[in-house]
């Protein structure tokens, strides 16, 4: 009955928001006045079938990682690829260094937005890191390495290529931008393709 209700007094903002995600020009669409927690029943029940990848601007990262959290939680647009592009989160009085995870997360991020294979995508950020600057797509493009299935690879020119792009080497693959070398076993947590599995035979 309450649902009822509420679809009902949002059928005209439901048709505006259609008309909008349906159309090439794309112009903004302001909507003022709402709390973080009606804009989520809005997501829910009228952007479902949206194709166009959304873009979520917060004061900072904190508050954009509780609202991812918070969309992953109570299955919030599950039809969607949940994205986190956090800063650098450096500290003024020393050396910028950009946090390992936050790297790893914004490159995660920008291979799932340059990949045609995944989901829409809905990117949560803040205003800082929207402000960073980001590689060209034809960085993606350049330092993109296929691996195929039955071909011939030498294991150390692969290590070698992967340290070259940042990646590092661990005890076990459990994030973005690592991998580890056992035997015949090659496991790889590609910023593209996620967790993968490579099985070496012969030498």
């Amino acid at each position: 009955m309450l649902d009822a209700y509420f679809r009902k007094m949002f059928s005209a903002l439901k048709t505006k928001l259609n008309d909008w995600s349906n159309s090439s020009a794309h112009q903004p669409f302001h909507i003022y006045g709402i709390s973080f927690d009606q804009w989520t029943f809005i997501a829910q029940n009228f952007l479902q079938n949206s194709t166009t990848n959304q873009l979520y601007i917060f004061e900072n990262d904190e508050i954009a990682e509780e609202a991812l959290l918070f969309y992953k939680n109570n299955n919030v647009c599950n039809n969607f690829n949940l994205l986190l592009f956090p800063g650098i989160e450096c500290n003024p009085y020393q050396k910028i260094k950009t946090k390992k995870k936050n790297f790893n997360l914004r490159l995660y991020a920008l291979a799932q937005i340059h990949s045609k294979t995944v989901k829409t995508n809905i990117i949560f950020c803040s205003v800082e890191s929207l402000l960073l600057k980001i590689p060209d797509v034809h960085f993606f493009k350049q330092n993109l390495h296929e691996i195929k299935v039955g071909d011939i690879y030498d294991r150390s020119d692969i290590t070698k290529n992967l340290i070259q792009l940042g990646y590092s080497p661990a005890m076990t693959v459990e994030e973005a931008g690592t991998f580890s070398v056992k035997g015949e076993v090659f496991d790889l947590y590609s910023y593209q393709s996620g967790a993968v599995r490579i099985i070496f035979f012969d030498d």
